[in-house]
């Protein structure tokens, strides 16, 4: 999608996503990248804008589809997050939108290029959202407008609370058909105001009880890391991911594994741990559950996670090819 399409699209124009809290660097902005989404199976705001949010997949949707919440304000008005799949890449973009009845307007910019767009057209219509984004100046031959559509809804799971957009955009590339799947989420709204939807409850009843408080995990605690972990790490452009069994003994570190996109099986002979650095060499064999003989060293940084919805030892890194990679306990 030309909000950040590939560098030669870009070219013909004269100018290519830490769900996701993201927890901070590449590592956390792959939080969502790899981790939450390719191994959850989640989206592409889980992916970019907050970690292990489930907005959109059933969880507490209050007001779902509502245009304007209590007050009179509209829902629309504010700042936003954007994420969106070009290939098989996820991008971001950041802008603000000002709704005037069901209608709205804005303005933004892509990441990382600092290209700047605006939107316009845009209607909500009983939670239905559609409008176009351009590029101002740009030749309509060469940028022709993204023309998105989707959904409106007021989440409040997770990490992303209040207004939350999803859908497809569509436009065309060289003459040709191009389309994919992108998601918004507000962060900011134009009055200051809470989310709509995350609103406490009147004081003296009715709402939702306030959640269990979360078990509190010692951030500065070297956590020990035998144990079975879900993997996502990128390799050759391609995004894998991995089942993995780690074996601590003081700083030492062995196991074993499987990859899952492609079946193929690894052992770990040599792994070292001094929080909060740890370094873990994977050895492919052939013959011996893989399909070429290879040695793959993983290094991340430890970290103790405390969301709402995990609490434990968290790992993210780059491995020796330069792709990221994260990984969490399974408990």
């Amino acid at each position: 999608m030309p909000h950040e399409m590939p560098s030669n699209f870009l070219a013909a124009q004269t100018c290519n996503i830490k769900a996701m809290k993201s927890r901070g660097t590449i590592t956390r902005t792959f939080t969502a990248a790899l981790l939450v989404a390719s191994l959850c199976g989640c989206s592409l705001v889980k992916k970019y804008l907050g970690p292990q949010g489930q907005p959109g997949a059933g969880g507490q949707q209050g007001q779902q589809g509502q245009q304007t919440p209590a007050g009179g304000a509209s829902v629309l008005s504010g700042n936003w997050q954007v994420a969106f799949q070009v290939g098989d890449k996820t991008l971001k973009a950041n802008m603000h939108v000002t709704q005037n009845g069901n209608q709205f307007t804005g303005e933004g910019v892509d990441d990382p290029s600092g290209r700047e767009f605006i939107v316009e057209e845009g209607i909500l219509d009983n939670g239905a959202v559609h409008f176009f984004k351009r590029y101002p100046g740009a030749d309509a031959s060469a940028a022709p407008p993204i023309e998105y559509t989707g959904k409106m809804e007021i989440v409040n799971e997770g990490e992303i609370r209040g207004p939350y957009m999803s859908g497809e955009y569509a436009t065309t590339f060289q003459g040709s058909p191009l389309r994919g799947i992108w998601e918004a989420s507000m962060t900011q709204t134009d009055s200051g105001a809470p989310m709509p939807g995350t609103e406490a409850p009147p004081a003296g009843g009715g709402g939702s009880p306030p959640p269990p408080q979360q078990p509190t995990v010692d951030p500065n605690r070297a956590p020990h890391l035998s144990g079975k972990w879900e993997v996502g790490y990128e390799y050759k452009f391609k995004t894998f991911k991995s089942t993995m069994y780690l074996e601590q003994e003081g700083g030492k570190l062995r196991g074993h594994g499987e990859d899952k996109n492609t079946k193929e099986k690894f052992v770990i002979e040599k792994g070292w741990y001094n929080f909060p650095r740890v370094t873990i060499e994977r050895k492919y064999q052939k013959g011996k559950g893989a399909a070429s003989d290879r040695t793959m060293t993983f290094k991340a940084q430890v970290s103790n996670v405390n969301d709402a919805d995990y609490q434990g030892p968290y790992l993210s890194g780059k491995t020796d090819g330069g792709g990221a990679w994260e990984a969490q306990m399974v408990k």
